[in-house]
């Protein structure tokens, strides 16, 4: 199921940032890069994320910049989820009582409408 993408591959990783108080747009903050490819470059710039409560609200920053930084290895992920539930699901109706259309085999629509959502982005 795992179909190519045409974000920057991962690992993507994040920095902290803190610029000088004459920088005012981007006093605090993090940046996150995809592979650093080449030694010789800068790694691909994937975002900046500001914090625009200074130093104070570098921890919901960092936790954010830590999401996003997940974000290729998220996707990989819930793909091979996604694919192994749905060989798994079929033969698992055949013996529990639950019908195709129960609550819980939903939360497999769920995960495929998400990666779908994440993929569309990317296409």
């Amino acid at each position: 199921m795992e179909t190519e993408t045409k974000h920057t591959p991962g690992p993507w990783t994040y920095l902290r940032m803190h610029l000088g108080p004459k920088d005012k747009d981007r006093r605090c903050g993090f940046v996150i890069n995809g592979p650093d490819t080449n030694p010789k470059d800068f790694p691909t710039r994937i975002c900046d994320l500001r914090v625009p409560e200074g130093i104070n609200g570098f921890s919901e920053g960092e936790a954010n910049a830590s999401l996003i930084a997940s974000a290729p290895a998220l996707t990989t992920a819930l793909d091979q989820c996604v694919e192994a539930l749905a060989l798994v699901l079929p033969l698992a109706e055949k013996y529990l009582s639950k019908a195709p259309g129960d609550p819980e085999n939903a939360k497999l629509e769920t995960a495929r409408a998400a990666l779908e959502q994440a993929k569309k982005a990317t296409s």
